[in-house]
């Protein structure tokens, strides 16, 4: 008689841990738990407030979304979720952008450039559409401005566009689309002269953010007006993480400032919403948004709700024969409870966790003290690697403190640490946190009680 093999260590998806948030909306509603009234709160206040009619960026109050809260506490997931119940269609655009380490402005608009000029030529080629809106002279403008953008070099261009009547001024251009007012703002912004060859010609910098930024309006109202399009839903996501803080003289704080300003003004745009994800230092650094959801003042994430997520994600990525567990209950219960509520940073965990038991080779669930020691370990071998970092941790845990301030150097800046060991603040960029786990791995028999996070 047959025996059933067992299970194999290596029979799941990469994907089981992976702490970035899942992008298919299927996977992004499997692995969704634990944030039911968060998720409720986002969606009804997003569809009772989108700028589907056009109509509310003639008002003072339209400022982009932000959904905010700490280091890893869900945010992206929970973004995600929401918009995977306002899914695009054939009248709605929706995309996700991420900003996270892309160091400047320019690259993440750039990146939602590419991302509707795909649609908008997808759109406008559409070959079951019943009339060509290549035949309008305006499309065949747009076509080619969002050309000469897409291919900029890095110094001042002199660009022709064609138009297909003589002595036609900017002010006539756009008339086909019912005046088209960015686009004729924009030809108005930057044109030297017209000429009497059916040319407009441009004198173009290389384009900043605000510039692509234009564009991309340009594209979605060229699409609504020719109605191809509805409404335009954008998420930028990690729009604080451009890159990480420093020291006074290194930090993104510029490009962040250059990239809300973009941001707001395409929001500001008819029929455009833009969502933001954001740690609430930045939300609350005299920044123009309306909050959408705070997952800072949203209750903690229970150990049983931490679980959950474990249990979902072994559910979808563990294959046939794969390992449902590798941590017995009380462990996994355990290490819910010593990071603090925060899922992105108990994923993680598990993640580095589950790649060494799978190393092991051997089968069977793990308690808490293997997972513990094998922390011990991994922070024994970051000493020479992390060393001004691993001081400035064991320094503050010897002195009871939870917190470090870093205003004058970042030492985790770059090191395996940041973001896995230490988080950076809910309230401040420049004050880090020491999770409640490292703190018991470094220092397992102090009596100390740790000082609160701010």
């Amino acid at each position: 008689m047959a025996t059933a093999r067992p299970p194999s260590l290596f029979a799941v998806d990469t994907l089981l841990f992976k702490p970035e948030p899942p992008v298919l909306p299927k996977d992004v509603r499997a692995l969704f738990h634990g944030r039911e009234q968060e998720l409720q709160r986002g969606l009804e206040t997003l569809k009772a407030n989108l700028d589907v009619e056009g109509k509310r960026s003639k008002q003072s109050d339209k400022r982009p979304w932000v959904i905010h809260g700490e280091s890893r506490s869900g945010k992206s997931h929970l973004a995600r979720r929401i918009f995977a119940d306002m899914p695009s269609s054939a009248l709605r655009l929706q995309c996700l952008i991420s900003s996270g380490g892309r160091l400047d402005a320019l690259t993440v608009l750039r990146d939602l450039f590419e991302v509707l000029r795909g649609e908008f030529k997808t759109r406008i080629l559409d070959e079951r559409l019943a009339a060509s809106p290549l035949k309008n002279p305006d499309v065949r403008l747009v076509l080619q401005l969002i050309e000469k953008v897409g291919l900029f070099t890095s110094d001042v261009q002199a660009v022709e566009l064609s138009s297909e009547e003589g002595e036609r001024s900017a002010g006539d251009l756009g008339a086909e689309l019912g005046g088209a007012p960015l686009l004729f703002k924009f030809l108005a912004k930057y044109q030297a002269e017209r000429t009497q060859k059916n040319t407009v010609k441009l004198v173009l910098r290389p384009p900043t953010p605000l510039d692509v930024a234009e564009v991309c309006g340009i594209m979605v109202e060229t699409l609504l007006r020719l109605q191809l399009l509805k409404h335009a839903l954008l998420l930028i996501d990690d729009v604080d993480l451009l890159e990480g803080y420093v020291n006074p003289q290194q930090n993104a704080r510029q490009q962040r400032t250059i990239l809300a300003n973009a941001l707001d003004h395409l929001h500001g745009v008819p029929w455009i919403d833009v969502v933001l994800t954001a740690r609430s230092w930045y939300a609350h650094a005299h920044k123009d948004l309306q909050p959408l959801v705070d997952l800072g003042e949203a209750p903690v994430m229970t150990p049983d709700q931490l679980a959950g997520i474990h249990d979902r994600r072994f559910k979808l990525y563990s294959g046939k024969r794969g390992p449902r567990s590798f941590l017995d209950r009380p462990a996994l219960l355990q290490l819910a409870q010593d990071v603090e509520g925060l899922p992105g940073v108990f994923i993680q965990h598990l993640q580095t966790a589950f790649y060494h038991f799978q190393n092991e080779g051997q089968p069977g669930e793990r308690d808490y003290a293997w997972f513990l020691d094998l922390f011990r370990r991994r922070l024994e071998g970051f000493r020479d690697r992390c060393r001004p970092a691993m001081e400035v941790v064991e320094t503050a845990i010897r002195d009871g403190r939870g917190r470090v301030d870093v205003t004058a150097g970042n030492p985790f800046f770059g090191t395996v640490l940041d973001n896995e060991l230490v988080y950076q603040s809910y309230y401040s960029e420049t004050t880090y946190f020491i999770s409640g786990l490292m703190w018991k791995v470094l220092n397992p028999s102090s009596g100390q009680e740790i000082e609160a996070t701010p």
